[in-house]
């Protein structure tokens, strides 16, 4: 049984995770439309409980502790919790309304709709707009419901409504390991083969370290399309979604440890996600990601 210390600590737990994200407590406050006392307050409070300094200063950002970088880590499962309420009170199959949704192109690679005609079915009177564009559109510029891309925006009304990692790994083509020797290790791909990857889907530092240790040259492209098709045609090592190269006629390199990963992101406008119409179709979003 909950208690309200227990109603406290959850708000201060959600009140540190926007300290993270805003890197400030000016900018956390104003995003939970609250004030800075009241924030202080709650950080206060939970500092007192786990004996410890959860925020701290440095160049005059206001960043978390490792503790409290640790225990807003459990905020995913908070979130993923409230979702499941919103989901499981949704199932008025008479919905009636059109629901706006802008895919990145380069989602379109990992990404299929399956069990569209099931949703239809039970949705009947439910219609989709679906746009494809190369960059996520701003929040002030568009009219649509709900985005799934590979980088968060800058838009602050846009809200993050579920994630999925993705993990990858090295491939090369067939043809490409014919015709050159195979990868033993990482410093082997280094040193001898050229590289392929996407730039949008690692971090800067990642994609950086990769392509400036690089001997053999390499092939960098914002297209996953671009660069799955330049693999395939034997173009090099390249760093895929394991997901993704089920439908590709390339080999993974699976002798070789790759830590990188593509994260998806399933948005909303925060002024209209808890819409009936619009918690429908990000159910149906989220049910796709979730079994990749």
């Amino acid at each position: 049984m909950f208690n309200k210390k227990d109603f406290f600590y959850i708000q201060g737990i959600i009140m540190l995770y926007a300290i993270k994200v805003h890197e400030g407590k000016i900018a956390a406050a104003k995003e939970l439309n609250i004030s800075i006392d009241t924030l202080n307050k709650y950080v206060d409070m939970l500092e007192t409980s786990f004996g410890t300094k959860l925020v701290t200063v440095v160049d005059r950002k206001c960043l978390l502790t490792p503790t409290g970088h640790k225990i807003i880590s459990h905020v995913p499962n908070i979130k993923n919790c409230l979702q499941d309420v919103f989901s499981s009170i949704i199932t008025d199959p008479n919905t009636k309304a059109t629901v706006r949704v802008a895919y990145d192109r380069n989602i379109r690679s990992i990404f299929y709709a399956e069990g569209l005609a099931d949703f239809f079915k039970t949705y009947p009177n439910l219609s989709l707009y679906i746009d494809v564009y190369d960059e996520i559109p701003r929040l002030s510029h568009s009219e649509y419901d709900i985005c799934l891309t590979y980088s968060l925006p800058k838009d602050s009304d846009w809200s993050l409504v579920y994630s999925k990692e993705l993990k990858c790994g090295f491939f090369a083509s067939p043809e490409y390991l014919q015709m050159n020797r195979y990868p033993t290790d990482i410093d082997d791909i280094l040193r001898n083969h050229r590289i392929v990857l996407f730039n949008q889907t690692f971090s800067h530092s990642e994609t950086k370290n990769l392509i400036n240790k690089s001997q053999g040259g390499f092939c960098l492209s914002n297209s996953l399309f671009a660069t799955n098709d330049i693999l395939t045609k034997g173009g090099g090592v390249g760093i895929m979604p394991l997901i993704n190269a089920k439908t590709r006629k390339v080999v993974c390199l699976d002798n070789i440890p790759c830590d990188i990963k593509h994260t998806v992101y399933l948005l909303s406008p925060k002024h209209v996600k808890d819409k009936t119409h619009v918690r429908i179709v990000l159910n149906y979003y989220k049910n796709l990601l979730e079994k990749l």
